[in-house]
């Protein structure tokens, strides 16, 4: 009798050992921190919606989590944990605008938002801001409907300083990317001024202005501007 309870016991701790010995062990690697996939294919950030003729540029997927977008207002923690703000305004034909304008009989002429929809008439366009390889990129949208309107009349125009006109870098924008009747384009390189600058004195247009109307300061034209 007193064998069997001493075999009882010895089993009872020797379970109890290796309980706590499992329990102890490190995960593996995956198992504690699995790592979000994120794209870094402009393509794969426009997203069809419930409405088939809506689509949305998911901010979270383009910038890897880093960013939320609100009323014209993007804000975007950087790598070192810095949050910068960028914003976009419109103006159609002149007439300025924050995200929507509305012509005098309340009819949506142009937006300005994440979610598009290429079909439906409304000029719509967005601008979105990201860091890649230590170096601010701007990813351009133009719906399919501004491309029809412009006749394919939109330039790219920058520069770190607005008054200084003659430094200003211009260019035709690609439509040679085209998802789902959403243009998408990029500019790499000389954005730093996005966050470096306070006041903002650079700026990003978008639209059917050129170089020479900003040399001649002729505004009356349909854009967007990133600061």
């Amino acid at each position: 009798m007193q064998k069997t309870s001493f075999v009882t016991v010895s089993l009872i701790i020797i379970i109890l050992i290796l309980s706590a010995y499992l329990y102890l062990q490190p995960a593996e690697p995956s198992a504690v921190l699995d790592e979000p996939s994120f794209s870094q294919v402009a393509n794969d950030w426009i997203e069809q919606q419930e409405e088939k003729e809506n689509f949305e540029i998911n901010i979270t997927e383009a910038t890897e989590a880093r960013a939320d977008y609100s009323l014209g207002h993007q804000r975007y923690i950087d790598y070192d944990g810095s949050i910068n703000s960028f914003y976009l305004t419109g103006s159609y034909m002149g007439e300025l605008f924050s995200m929507t304008y509305l012509d005098a009989n309340d009819r949506v002429l142009m937006r300005i938002y994440s979610d598009l929809k290429p079909s439906d008439g409304v000029s719509e366009g967005f601008i979105l801001v990201k860091r890649e390889e230590n170096e601010l990129a701007a990813y351009l949208f133009v719906d399919e409907d501004w491309k029809i309107k412009s006749k394919n009349n939109i330039n790219i125009i920058y520069g770190e300083n607005i008054q200084d006109k003659e430094s200003l870098i211009s260019r035709r924008f690609d439509f040679s990317n085209n998802q789902d009747g959403i243009y998408i384009d990029k500019v790499k390189g000389n954005l730093n001024w996005l966050t470096e600058q306070n006041p903002i004195l650079g700026r990003l247009f978008l639209g059917e202005i050129s170089l020479e109307d900003i040399k001649k300061s002729d505004y009356n034209k349909t854009f967007i501007v990133l600061t």
